[in-house]
């Protein structure tokens, strides 16, 4: 995903690139505030044992969410806000 980040020097718009992970799981419950609890919990232990492997800072963006059956999964976009063309680069498409 690219995306405009202002920079702090200059004020001039930078852009920064990730990579996001979309990770999903099913649980059966009436209780989704429990549910959701738990997967945060194990959202956090995620991203702090995938720091430790790979020596970079991996940060949750989102929480957990609840979806009804058939919904459709997520999509990641391949750019975030409105990013400006760079002129004589082509076009980012993830």
């Amino acid at each position: 995903m690219r995306e405009v980040v202002p920079s702090d020097r200059t004020g001039d718009p930078a852009f920064r690139h990730s990579f996001p992970v979309i990770a999903s799981g099913h649980v059966s419950t009436y209780e989704w505030d429990h549910a959701a609890l738990a997967a945060e919990v194990r959202l956090r232990r995620t991203c702090a044992l995938l720091s430790l492997l790979t020596g970079s800072v991996w940060i949750p963006r989102s929480h957990p969410s609840e979806r009804a059956d058939g919904a459709a999964p997520l999509q990641v976009p391949a750019v975030f806000g409105i990013v400006p063309p760079i002129p004589g680069e082509a076009e980012w498409r993830g």
